[in-house]
């Protein structure tokens, strides 16, 4: 039976009113139970509090002891950085080692570059999280970072993550789903990472970053060098990816609208072009600039659908005399088949068409005057002249000398350039070695192109069937639209020493130091 907790009633007056009142009796049990109920609550927020401290710390490797060994004498350290190239066609690390000073300042020591051939862009679906298939294009990497860097310095170790072209093109929600995913999974490996270092980059930046590494590996820059010698020391960048191009090189000032010129037309404004970069340590004044959708993947797609438009599909010079492919291709992966006539000379036009540009015999002296040169498209040029090539006069509004792809403004590169990812790749399968000039160049394309298709997979295997259309989209890139004269010097180089050119360690150092690593 239940004892009943009411002491006594006594019935009273308030005023005019009638009341009763109800005394409780104090109990044994009313006691005893709200001390015991306040105290696990008391108890149960002492241990959430102690439980969000641990991981606070374990986050920030309280409890991981740093033995990694710093100079006595200096003050520096060996640090280690690894910067993950999420391109359209292949997955990349760059593995670096750096001296860290007293300063601050990275010091380059040691690269070390590896590749998955699958890009994220690749898995692209409607559900799930991606994390099992981001984990299966990144855990051949982690590997190979396990390898490379001692278990002392794993916990301090920073992985970032930037996607470029391949990721740019996806709706957001598919590009965050992806990203979020690779977060995920490279949370679990015991590098140090955080959400805000997986991320797309911007095609600027990446243009940028292109530039800052290849100077860095060339030491082409030094700041003990006057200023008229660093400008002339640089080197230009041209990046050929799967899904973009991208151009960086220290330009003419003479080349740049002047400030009253961009303000007297808002049309002149090279805002998003030219930038300045201080590195080395100097300022410059770059022109950088990533063309999205001009990739040499992209221009296979656009030749395709232009052929198809123009009803060459049966006459196809890009592709090998007499040979029939059936192939699928388009943003819809559509499935037409084509036939080869193989003529370097037309597929070059083809080409320019992809660009929308059409042939002239009108020449540009370097002042931007117009006068007539028997040039051609077999690499001969006239001396002193730039072979130009008919841009729709309602795009380019910069003047002729400082169009290119679509109408947009590109000043002439001169000095040093280098060209790296797929412009190396086709240049080195055609075997034309680091400085190809642009006849050589040509000539190779005429010999390739003329090809029975047999002979061509024996000397080019798989990639063969693009080679003679890949060759002259990157003629018609660097001598008809960015329009490189005999004067530059360029170079087809993709590694210097153990480094691998590109983006990845410019953006790896900026990353660094941006984000304070200790």
């Amino acid at each position: 039976m239940t004892e009943s907790v009411v002491d006594k009633k006594e019935d009273g007056v308030v005023g005019d009113k009638k009341v009763s009142v109800r005394r409780l009796k104090k109990t044994t049990y009313s006691n005893v139970q709200v001390f015991q109920y306040d105290r696990m609550i008391g108890w149960l927020l002492f241990i959430g509090i102690l439980v969000v401290v641990f991981l606070v710390l374990y986050r920030l490797n309280f409890f991981t002891s740093d033995e990694r060994e710093v100079n006595q004498n200096d003050g520096s350290m060996l640090m280690w950085g690894v910067m993950l190239d999420a391109g359209s066609t292949g997955t990349r690390a760059h593995i670096c080692q750096f001296l860290r000073t007293r300063y601050g300042e990275y010091r380059l020591l040691f690269t070390n570059f590896v590749e998955v051939q699958k890009g994220f862009s690749s898995l692209i679906r409607e559900d799930g999280d991606h994390v099992e298939e981001v984990k299966s294009i990144l855990s051949p990497i982690i590997d190979v970072l396990n390898e490379k860097i001692a278990p002392e310095h794993t916990h301090w170790t920073p992985i970032f993550l930037r996607a470029t072209a391949g990721l740019r093109l996806l709706s957001d929600r598919h590009s965050e789903k992806i990203l979020t995913a690779a977060f995920k999974c490279l949370r679990k490996t015991g590098y140090l990472t955080k959400r805000k270092w997986v991320s797309i980059l911007d095609g600027t930046l990446e243009a940028v970053f292109n530039w800052i590494t290849v100077n860095y590996v060339f030491h082409s820059i030094s700041s003990r060098d006057p200023i008229e010698v660093r400008m002339q020391k640089s080197v230009g960048a041209l990046d050929l990816g799967g899904g973009s191009l991208q151009l960086a090189f220290v330009p003419d000032l003479a080349d740049i609208p002047t400030n009253k010129q961009q303000k007297e037309d808002p049309r002149l404004n090279v805002s998003d072009f030219i930038h300045e970069t201080a590195v080395f340590p100097t300022r410059k004044v770059l022109y950088a600039h990533s063309f999205l959708g001009y990739g040499i993947l992209d221009f296979q797609r656009k030749l395709y659908e232009h052929l198809q438009s123009t009803n060459r599909l049966l006459e196809n010079p890009c592709f090998y005399s007499g040979h029939r492919k059936h192939l699928k291709t388009g943003l819809l992966r559509e499935e037409i088949d084509t036939l080869g006539s193989g003529n370097f000379h037309e597929c070059l036009k083809e080409a320019k068409a992809v660009f929308g540009l059409t042939d002239t015999e009108n020449m540009l002296s370097n002042d931007g005057t117009s006068e007539t040169c028997a040039a051609g498209d077999d690499g001969t040029e006239c001396s002193g002249f730039q072979q130009a090539v008919e841009v729709p006069t309602e795009l380019c509004v910069f003047g002729r000398n400082s169009c290119g792809i679509d109408g947009k403004y590109q000043p002439i590169p001169r000095g040093k350039l280098v060209a790296f990812a797929y412009f190396y790749d086709k240049i080195q399968l055609a075997g034309l070695g680091e400085s190809p000039s642009r006849a050589e160049i040509f000539a190779r394309g005429e010999q390739i192109c003329s090809l029975n298709h047999s002979d061509a997979v024996t000397e080019f295997g798989d990639d063969a069937d693009s080679l003679c259309g890949d060759l002259a989209y990157i003629y018609v890139l660097l001598f008809e639209v960015i329009r490189i004269g005999k004067d530059v010097d360029l170079k087809f180089i993709q590694r210097v020493g153990g480094s691998m050119l590109g983006w990845g360690i410019g953006a790896l150092i900026a990353a660094m130091e941006t984000s304070k690593i200790q």
